[in-house]
């Protein structure tokens, strides 16, 4: 019952309010948090790399042996991939994926990483690493977003009528030829690069997502 109650009637900005105290709450549990960050495995970026399709990756399933928090990337990691996968596209590849998930299992990390890693998180980061981010929680501002950011992450419902299926984050890489979502499930399975930011949620996971929060991101001046 609440699993459809939240999507429907509890407003983005609540959600990620909630997730953002959950945030600071696990943060605060320091014993807790010192488990989890024991948990966590440092495969070679070698490794990483094989893993990886043209420097993105692009099937979080590969990474289920990579802990996160109690969990593993495979089935938590989507956040810390969408934000590694960003900063590729930035073209920032100092930033290593083992170092990004240290960096959350520390401040980011919601509910030992069973419930992934909040999204405002990834904003407040590339702020505070001298990045220009547009955060947006309504689609209303995302075309105006879309057409000033050089890579987007957004975070969503996968079906907008039910948390039951989970909320997923993806990158989008923007080119001049269009949008190209990393990570991510399509309608229809194939990669495709979508015309506007519209078309592309049109097609995401199986075509009912609901947004729960865009960001835009531009590469330093």
């Amino acid at each position: 019952m609440i699993c459809r109650f939240i999507p429907r009637h509890v407003g983005n900005g609540m959600v990620l309010t909630i997730l953002e105290v959950l945030r600071v709450l696990g943060k605060l549990k320091r014993k807790d948090h010192a488990v989890c960050n024991s948990n966590i495995t440092q495969p070679s970026e070698d490794e990483l790399g094989r893993r990886m399709v043209n420097g993105y990756i692009e099937d979080q399933r590969l990474f289920r042996d990579v802990s996160y928090g109690v969990t593993d990337v495979g089935f938590a990691g989507c956040e810390v991939i969408a934000l590694f996968n960003a900063l590729r596209d930035l073209g920032y590849g100092r930033y290593s994926f083992v170092s990004l998930l240290r960096q959350f299992e520390h401040n980011g990390i919601l509910h030992g990483g069973l419930w992934g890693t909040s999204p405002l998180a990834l904003g407040n980061w590339l702020k505070a690493e001298g990045l220009q981010v547009y955060m947006a929680k309504k689609r209303k501002r995302f075309e105006e977003i879309t057409a000033i950011s050089d890579a987007m992450i957004l975070t969503f419902y996968n079906d907008g009528n039910d948390l039951g299926k989970q909320i997923h984050t993806v990158s989008i890489t923007c080119s001049g030829g269009g949008l190209i979502p990393h990570n991510a499930k399509t309608v229809g399975g194939d990669k495709i690069v979508y015309h506007d930011i519209a078309e592309l949620c049109q097609n995401l996971a199986d075509g009912n997502i609901k947004p729960l929060l865009l960001i835009g991101i531009r590469r330093r001046q």
